[in-house]
């Protein structure tokens, strides 16, 4: 259940990166990763940027030095990331909008997309998503019972 309720925060995220006038790339709260840890933690902008400046740097200066016992405000909201099934990588590469997997998924008119435009992180957190959710799709087994009655059904429908 955890990689689905990831993929819901990640289009809850998506919609607010696309109706938001606060999005601002070099803002740790209203970045694509704080779009995201908003969702996560229930934190706002604010709060989450707040907590970045216990510490010097960027999302990737933070997830290079996190501890994850180190009571860090900023470790604490990582860590809840963590927690929501999302890797270090995977948020390192959602700031710079760089997994290869996502990008695969994304049409070709609207590449290269830019890591700092609110309308290409919500269609990458939109198409990360989709993927999770077919990946979670591809994991579900239905009953040999149920996918007998199936092919039964699919053959009498071909012999019409």
């Amino acid at each position: 259940m955890q990689q689905f309720d990831l993929a819901i925060a990640l289009e809850k995220a998506s919609y607010e990166l696309e109706t938001s006038t606060n999005y601002q790339w070099g803002h740790m709260g209203s970045c694509n990763c704080g779009f995201l840890a908003r969702q996560i933690t229930g934190h706002t902008s604010e709060q989450i940027h707040s907590y970045s400046m216990h510490r010097s740097g960027d999302w990737a200066d933070q997830l290079r030095d996190y501890c994850p016992t180190s009571k860090l405000p900023m470790d604490e909201v990582i860590y809840r990331m963590e927690k929501a099934g999302i890797s270090l990588s995977a948020l390192s590469k959602l700031e710079r909008l760089s997994d290869e997997r996502i990008l695969n998924r994304i049409p070709a008119q609207r590449k290269p997309l830019k890591y700092n435009s609110s309308s290409d992180a919500s269609l990458y957190m939109r198409a990360w998503s989709e993927m999770i959710k077919e990946e979670l799709l591809n994991e579900v087994e239905l009953p040999k019972e149920l996918l007998s009655q199936l092919s039964k059904k699919n053959y009498a429908l071909e012999s019409q």
